[in-house]
């Protein structure tokens, strides 16, 4: 009975450090939303697959010109430390200050863009294209 418990302690373990699903990242959907913090917009996005542990940062590359934003999703970093909840990979992605207009907007993630529009003015209104990997909230 002690080398059942020993074995299930053991394999707990081995299974809540292995990182061999760092790999597996770009697997999952990204959901996405726009809002305006203190006058900048603010992208929050967090991944539908869920992780060993709290923590989890999607890094990105995001370039904003006149009135396109590109947005590429590039890994997810496990933490250091953290909770042992499940929970989602996340950024927050800070486009500064923009004019009130309209944007076009291209996440890129497993090589597969999605485009929406992004409509800056009194509120703050997201759209993107139906059938991709980067999703609305």
């Amino acid at each position: 009975m002690k080398s059942i418990l020993y074995l299930t302690i053991v394999f707990f373990l081995v299974v809540s450090f292995d990182n061999s699903h760092e790999n597996k990242q770009n697997r999952s959907n990204f959901i996405v939303s726009a809002s305006a913090v203190n006058d900048k917009i603010v992208l929050s996005v967090k991944s539908v697959m869920f992780y060993p542990n709290t923590g989890y940062k999607i890094t990105y590359r995001e370039k904003v010109l006149k009135n396109e934003i590109f947005i590429e999703f590039e890994n997810i970093n496990a933490p250091s430390r953290g909770g042992t909840a499940f929970a989602p990979a996340r950024c927050y992605i800070d486009l500064g200050k923009l004019k009130h207009g309209e944007y076009n907007i291209t996440f890129e993630h497993n090589k597969k863009k999605t485009n929406g529009k992004l409509i800056v003015g009194t509120k703050i209104e997201l759209t993107l294209d139906s059938a991709s990997n980067v999703k609305l909230k």
